[in-house]
């Protein structure tokens, strides 16, 4: 972990969703939340095999430094890579300075 913490070398996005109805259709767009330098880690086949037991599509751990209003609704773009969570972001030892993320990359 405290690897992943030193290696914050990617500048991620984290978008919200919004709803907007026109017409009576209902269309999801993103709009950003925040931008932050994040660690993603690709999940070791050890890590990948405990995590497909609650989630069989988690890839990744996304590791950046604690910020409020993210919630599990939210996803985490990196370049052209979109990474949903799979779960609550995790506040490591509740300490309110680093967030943990249990993602699936999106592949389109």
């Amino acid at each position: 972990m405290r690897d992943a913490i030193a290696k914050r070398n990617k500048l991620v996005t984290v978008q919200t969703p919004t709803e907007t109805t026109t017409s009576g259709e209902t269309s999801l767009s993103w709009s950003t939340l925040l931008r932050e330098w994040a660690a993603i880690v690709p999940l070791t086949s050890r890590e990948y095999s405990f995590a497909s037991q609650r989630n069989a599509d988690v890839t990744h751990r996304i590791i950046m430094p604690y910020r409020s209003g993210i919630t599990s609704a939210c996803r985490i773009v990196w370049n052209s890579r979109v990474f949903e969570l799979a779960e609550p972001p995790r506040n490591i030892d509740e300490e309110n300075h680093t967030l943990e993320f249990v993602v699936t990359e999106v592949v389109d």
